[in-house]
């Protein structure tokens, strides 16, 4: 039966032609291919039975035999093996020598060791082949030399004479070569092309495991059909946790595409056997599975990774896997409301603990402020660090991680709590409040009524690899088409209970603010994802730090602005500043940022779209606070805060004396409250601060705009 026929034919149909392609291997491969594109689950059974029988015939006719094969003598007798007549510009490592082809061409390269440096293309392809498996089979870290290869063959070239060799046995076998931007790495493509170094997976769970498991794990969160796009973005997403030197495209592609293919195997293999571990099912279900892999299983490692990576937990989409949280949106009866998820996994580094317990010691989490409204149960509790380690692991305690009625402006914070009773509030990965005017979502879930559950994928202007995104803002700000010629315009699909619109977009769009003053640009379905963003850096205030949801510093900070990873100057007109939304916008480059309250905005001066957006609180270098004991009560000094009048809001419970110079001593006639707030007043700025002096909270009194600041109680 011809493939288009196969195609359309039934599952009924399919099983016939089935049995009667028995023992007609070409037959075979088609009815294979054509069952793949059956979304129908009842053809897994089927697709079991046709990859049995073809593995039957591989093993019958010798395909896995373990009997060497005679050395090649050239590289088209090598390519035949594949049954290829020239190389199709594969990636080396999908060649798969296996043990006895690397001891054979081993054996040919010091054979001709001696005459490597003659120019022969032959030699050069062979070479970098050789070399590339040598690297996935031998490399065991550090920096890669030429010598330990020369060494391993005999060859006698000098280290000049590598690089156009490499190039020219690349250049035969279709590869690039990786280039950054110092130029170009020969032995770093070598390796990359070689795949996975099996003598670091060799020693344990190290950073290489970790990796591919979240990438799986990612990929496992998505609900809908992968694609290779998708298996690449989510690669790419996870780099943080590689190493430097594999930090490539290259690499990071090798990776997508072996995820994807777990992925895949993963969901027949629950789909048949849900109760078996997924290697086991497969074994059952679809014999010679891990030939299907673009990695070589031909070794304990390699095959303890494989089973790794088909084994890792589903990680839900917009987190990482390790301790964090996403912010997210839910479609109910009465609307939209936001909302959190929360991830309870991975490690904390003990740095972020120091003094709060001894070695040893297992801490507790426990939810705070907000979360401790919107959770009210111990969240997890952290494993001390053995004897040479730096971190803490997470045990998760609580299986609600899906929270409802979580604002997006609200700080997720979790206090630790040591045995002895010492506690320490401190943020939660991720968390930071999110205040921006246009902030896009990813579809999690759809149902009949369309976008169901909603991540968050950026703030600001964006370019999204995504097709269709959710893009919210004021309601009353304008959404449209980028692109003037395109009909139609983006689908408003509701509000959120706090007045923010939400758009469903499948193309580029433009967000306006109501005053025509700001404007946002949204890419969708672009090949490399950019955010652009500010980070400020500069000295915190000494004796508080900022708890609210922008930073807090001690003289201006110096700006930096970044598109993706990439640092950019941006021009003059470029970034500017105000204090108030009737204050005109300012350029830094000419006016020196003040004390306040302050919107910091990158703007391109050719487009107008507002790149990226950050709110910031500044106070004078001098600022401190000082708390000391007074009789029952404390005292607190505000000293160097220049012009700014402090004084306490009255609270029940609370007295307070007011003495000189911004001194003010505070009783409680009952149980010390938690927290008192100040206000800082300046003449058109105010500012709160909040705690039984414990924090410090700074409003512009024409903006509305605070920041609240925790002091040191030590």
């Amino acid at each position: 039966m011809a493939m288009q026929s196969l195609l359309s034919a039934n599952i009924e149909q399919l099983e016939n032609s089935f049995e009667a392609a028995k023992g007609d291997y070409e037959q075979l491969k088609l009815i294979d291919k054509a069952l793949r594109h059956h979304a129908d689950k009842s053809v897994l059974r089927l697709r079991a039975k046709v990859a049995a029988e073809i593995f039957r015939m591989k093993r019958e006719a010798g395909a896995f035999s373990s009997i060497p094969s005679p050395p090649p003598t050239s590289l088209r007798a090598l390519l035949g093996r594949f049954g290829l007549d020239a190389p199709d510009g594969r990636p080396l490592h999908r060649y798969r020598l296996g043990a006895d082809g690397y001891d054979q061409l081993t054996v040919l390269l010091r054979q001709r060791a001696a005459q490597l440096g003659n120019g022969n293309g032959s030699d050069a392809a062979l070479l970098v082949l050789w070399a590339s498996a040598w690297f996935r089979r031998e490399y065991g870290g550090g920096i890669r030399k030429y010598r330990e290869l020369r060494k391993v063959i005999g060859a006698t070239l000098e280290r000049h004479e590598w690089p156009p060799l490499i190039e020219s046995g690349l250049k035969w076998w279709k590869r690039p070569v990786v280039e950054r931007a110092n130029g170009r790495h020969w032995l770093l493509t070598i390796a990359v092309e070689g795949g996975f170094p099996e003598r670091v997976l060799q020693a344990g769970g190290g950073w290489l495991a970790r990796y591919l498991n979240e990438v799986v794990g990612r990929l496992l969160g998505i609900a809908e059909d992968l694609s290779a796009d998708d298996a690449f973005a989510m690669a790419d997403a996870a780099k943080e946790e590689l190493r430097d030197t594999y930090r490539q495209e290259a690499f990071i592609a090798l990776v997508a595409d072996l995820a994807l293919a777990i992925v895949k195997l993963r969901r027949i293999a629950e789909a048949a056997a849900p109760n078996l571990a997924p290697s086991a099912a497969l074994d059952q279900v679809r014999p010679g599975w891990r030939e299907e892999l673009p990695i070589a299983a031909d070794t304990d490692a390699a095959r303890a990774l494989v089973d790794g990576m088909l084994a890792a937990k589903k990680i839900p989409r917009g987190l990482s896997g390790g301790a964090g949280c996403v912010r997210v949106l839910r479609r109910g009866e009465k609307g939209w409301s936001t909302g959190l998820r929360l991830s309870l996994g991975g490690e904390l580094r003990a740095d972020a603990l120091a003094g709060l317990v001894a070695r040893g010691t297992r801490l507790g989490v426990h939810p705070y402020g907000v979360l401790a409204r919107a959770l009210g149960e111990e969240l997890a509790f952290l494993d001390p660090p053995g004897e040479d380690g730096d971190s803490w692991r997470l045990r998760p305690l609580t299986r609600r991680t899906e929270l409802d009625d979580v604002p997006l402006e609200a700080r997720i914070e979790v206090l630790i709590q040591s045995p002895n009773g010492a506690t320490r509030a401190m943020p939660w990965p991720g968390g930071s409040p999110e205040r921006s005017d246009v902030i896009t979502f990813e579809i999690d879930t759809e149902d009949k009524g369309g976008p169901a559950v909603l991540v968050l994928a950026a703030q600001g202007s964006a370019s999204l690899r995504a097709e269709r995104v959710v893009v919210t803002a004021p309601a009353d700000w304008s959404v449209r088409w980028e692109n003037e010629d395109a009909e139609g315009a983006p689908e408003s699909i509701g509000t959120t209970r706090d007045g923010r619109g939400l758009w469903l977009a499948d193309k580029s769009v433009l967000v306006k603010s109501a005053d025509g003053g700001l404007l946002y640009r949204i890419e969708t379905g672009v090949d490399e994802e950019l955010r652009d963003r500010i980070v400020l850096d500069g000295r915190s205030p000494q004796g508080f730090d900022c708890a609210d949801d922008f930073s807090l510093f001690a003289d201006p900070p110096t700006v930096n602005c970044y598109r993706g990873r990439t640092s950019t100057n941006p021009a003059d007109n470029e970034l500017l500043w105000r204090r108030a939304p009737t204050d005109q916008w300012r350029e830094l480059a000419r006016f020196r940022l003040p004390v306040g309250v302050v919107d910091i905005m990158w703007r391109d001066a050719q487009t107008g779209f507002v790149r990226d957006r950050v709110r910031a609180a500044i106070v004078p270098h001098s600022a401190r606070v000082i708390r000391e004991r007074d009789g029952e009560g404390w005292r607190y000094s505000f000293q160097g805060f220049g012009e700014l009048a402090i004084s306490p809001e009255r609270t029940t419970g609370l007295d307070v004396e007011q003495r000189p110079d911004n001194v003010f001593i505070l009783s409680f006639r009952s149980n010390p409250l938690r927290r008192v707030t100040f206000v800082l007043r300046h003449q058109t700025a105010r500012a709160r601060s909040v705690s039984p002096c414990r924090s410090l909270c700074v409003t512009d009194s024409r903006t509305g705009m605070a920041g609240l600041c925790r002091l040191d109680r030590r």
